[in-house]
């Protein structure tokens, strides 16, 4: 395994040296509390807390119908499918309290090509048919929604509380799967069968959130389901287990705080890949979140400890063939020791979410709360991480989450600014915006809430 950084001469900088690891049962333990995710928007309440355990899945062949949808009047969901002009009026989350429309760090937003998208939002997904000129509330499952995945127009995932919902038609109908004996977190499907999640159980309301997927803050296992989430059963893996991904039913990643493990037989055993440099007095990284691309690339982001100063460390790093690594970007403040003086400066001082478009192209988000209102920024990295485009400013207050089908066409889901004369900077306001020109310019496709 080689590490490149940018601008310095090979082998400055050491990682772990490969090593098997062999699989074995059981449950890790709960070791730590974590920090609130940074991506949640100041007035937002934290997620509650997960159960240990969850019903039964409903029988194969009963399928979950939702009821017609509430008029927005005795519902409070704002009406969908209109233009932005017509998107209800701002309010101020401090007006509205508990019950305020406040962005949370789950919401999560996937499109599957330029027309068929959704957006998961912590009550509600929201689906489209157009590219985002027009969205439906398609399904409201009653309790709070920590991420999805989907798979192409017809097929879909999404994580709620206590359950998991699947859909084979688009959303049309929803499926109540039940969980695991531990509950899941977040699930990655390669087909309409064979998928991979994270499961864990904790009492802490925070959690690590990267682009509006949730992780448990320590414990965490893998799982692997053959028959579309109906049934899982846990794998042997390293511990703490945060995000997972596969390219395909061999090759797959996993990220630990601090690490990358590389499976090649479908999660039956893992080989570290890669591990931060240590660096005296240098904490490594709370969280890591992989995201596949083409087998076997993988990008991978490391977002370190608590803020300090305005600044809380992060680094990604990038693989075209699980051997050969670019170190992509960090945030200096913290960081520089790590990873030397010439890295390139990710956008904001705080981590975003990314949002990865093939083995070559990346965009990366990310926040500087010093600055106040407007601090989004997001960058494009192109060539498989060795060059990064100018920074560009995302006109939202905060940011959950980003999905990009190229480098110039995605959406950010993000909190809506206060209105003039208001005060403060963020309404809380949910907002889904889109991009045709990598950044450039941005259209709101919708104001109001998730």
């Amino acid at each position: 395994m080689s590490v490149v950084l940018v601008g310095r001469r090979p082998g400055a900088v050491t990682s772990a040296q490969t090593r098997g690891f062999s699989p074995r049962r059981g449950r890790f333990g709960v070791a730590a509390l974590v920090g609130a995710a940074l991506v949640v928007a100041g007035c937002a309440a934290a997620a509650p807390p997960r159960p240990r355990g969850s019903p039964p899945a409903t029988p194969t062949g009963s399928p979950f119908v939702p009821a017609a949808s509430p008029s927005p009047a005795a519902s409070g969901w704002p009406s969908l499918g209109v233009s932005p002009s017509s998107s209800p009026s701002v309010q101020s989350c401090a007006d509205l309290g508990e019950a305020s429309p406040c962005l949370a760090g789950s919401s999560s937003v996937e499109f599957v090509s330029s027309e068929v998208g959704w957006v998961v939002g912590p009550e509600v997904v929201l689906a489209t048919t157009n590219g985002g000129r027009t969205w439906q509330a398609q399904y409201d499952p009653g309790e709070h929604l920590l991420g999805s995945d989907f798979l192409n127009s017809q097929d879909g995932w999404v994580v709620g509380e206590t359950t998991l919902y699947r859909t084979t038609d688009g959303g049309g109908q929803w499926q109540s799967l039940g969980e695991p004996s531990l509950p899941l977190w977040s699930v990655h499907f390669i087909s309409p069968l064979d998928g991979w999640g994270i499961v864990g159980s904790n009492a802490v309301a925070w959690n690590p959130v990267e682009d509006g997927i949730e992780a448990p803050p320590a414990g965490g296992e893998v799982a692997v389901t053959t028959d579309g989430g109906q049934s899982w059963h846990e794998l042997g893996a390293p511990a703490n287990a945060e995000s997972v991904c596969f390219a395909d039913a061999s090759q797959g990643w996993l990220g630990v705080p601090g690490a990358v493990y590389r499976s090649a037989d479908g999660g039956l055993t893992w080989q570290l890949a890669f591990s931060e440099p240590e660096v005296v007095g240098v904490s490594a990284a709370d969280d890591t979140f992989v995201e596949c691309a083409q087998p076997p690339a993988v990008w991978v982001y490391f977002h370190g400890e608590g803020g300090a100063l305005g600044h809380q460390g992060y680094a990604s790093v990038a693989t075209p063939d699980g051997v050969h690594w670019q170190v992509v970007l960090d945030e200096p403040y913290v960081e520089e020791q790590r990873w030397g003086p010439d890295v390139p400066e990710g956008p904001g001082s705080y981590p975003g979410p990314f949002s990865v478009v093939s083995t070559d192209t990346a965009v990366y988000l990310g926040f500087t709360p010093a600055v106040g209102c407007g601090g989004v920024e997001m960058t494009v990295a192109s060539q498989g991480g060795t060059v990064l485009g100018p920074e560009l400013t995302v006109p939202v207050n905060t940011v959950a989450s980003a999905a990009f089908l190229s480098s110039t066409m995605g959406w950010v889901v993000g909190a809506g600014f206060s209105p003039p004369g208001t005060g403060g900077c963020g309404s809380g306001t949910s907002e889904i915006l889109a991009t045709a020109d990598g950044g450039s310019t941005w259209s709101e496709q919708y104001a109001g809430r998730l």
